[in-house]
């Protein structure tokens, strides 16, 4: 039997986040965030890279059609 002992993990928006921090970060970057205005979109960026306490991992799906 091949199996994959896996624990479930937690995701939330970052406009949920504000407030909370967690050890590891990981925020998924799309091309569509950069259609908001520049002000919106720096206030977004800060909110979600200050969640992160010890590690930012950026991960983005521009490769994906």
């Amino acid at each position: 039997m091949n199996c994959l002992k896996a624990s479930y993990g937690y995701a939330v928006t970052c406009h949920k986040a504000q407030g909370g921090e967690w050890a590891k970060v990981y925020l998924f970057l799309e091309k569509s965030m950069y259609a908001m205005p520049y002000p919106e979109l720096c206030n977004w960026w800060y909110t979600a890279v200050s969640r992160a306490k010890e590690e930012l991992n950026l991960v983005n799906n521009w490769w994906v059609r």
